[in-house]
C-alpha cells in the first residue's frame, strides 16, 4: 500500500511511464522494461506416473533443491523484442553485464536507450557502488 503522502508522487511517476509508452517507436531512443528475479531450482525425486485415458499425470509434491539462478529480463513492447539471461548470482555486476550487452551488442546505434526499472533497482544513479559496477562494465561513457 502506497502511505498517502507519496500519492501524488506515485501518481505523477506512473503517469510519465504511461506516455513513454503512449510515444512512437524510435530506434535511436529505444524503450526498453528490465526486470529481475530469483528462481529456485527444483528437480523431482520420484519420476512421475504417465496419464491413461481417464486419469492425468500423477506428479509426486515431493523435490529436491539444486539451488538458486537469477533471470534477468529485458524487454522492448514496441518492437517486441525479449532478451533473457539467466545468471548463478543476482548481485550488481550482473546487472550491469546485462547493461552493457544492450548497449554494445543489442543497442550500439542508439543514442539513448530509455529503460523502465521497477523500484528495487531504480536509485541507479544515486547508489554510488552501482554506478561503480556500471562504470566498471561499461567503461567510461556508459549510454544514459
Amino acid at each position: 500500500m502506497i502511505p498517502p503522502e507519496h500519492n501524488a508522487q506515485f501518481v505523477w511517476k506512473m503517469e510519465e511511464i504511461l506516455d513513454l509508452y503512449e510515444e512512437p517507436y524510435d530506434p535511436n531512443r529505444p524503450v526498453v522494461c528490465f526486470d529481475e528475479r530469483p528462481c529456485q531450482l527444483l528437480a523431482e525425486v520420484r519420476e512421475s506416473l504417465a496419464s491413461k485415458p481417464s486419469k492425468p499425470q500423477r506428479v509426486d509434491s515431493e523435490y529436491e533443491r539444486r539451488g538458486m539462478a537469477n533471470v534477468l529480463l529485458a524487454f522492448e513492447p514496441l518492437k517486441g523484442r525479449r532478451e533473457m539471461r539467466v545468471t548463478e548470482h543476482r548481485r550488481k555486476l550482473e546487472f550491469a553485464d546485462m547493461m552493457r550487452y544492450l548497449a554494445d551488442d543489442l543497442y550500439p546505434e542508439a543514442e539513448r536507450i530509455r529503460l523502465v526499472v521497477d523500484n528495487l533497482r531504480a536509485p541507479i544513479r544515486q547508489r554510488p557502488s552501482t554506478r561503480a559496477s556500471l562504470r566498471k562494465r561499461l567503461g567510461a561513457s556508459p549510454k544514459r
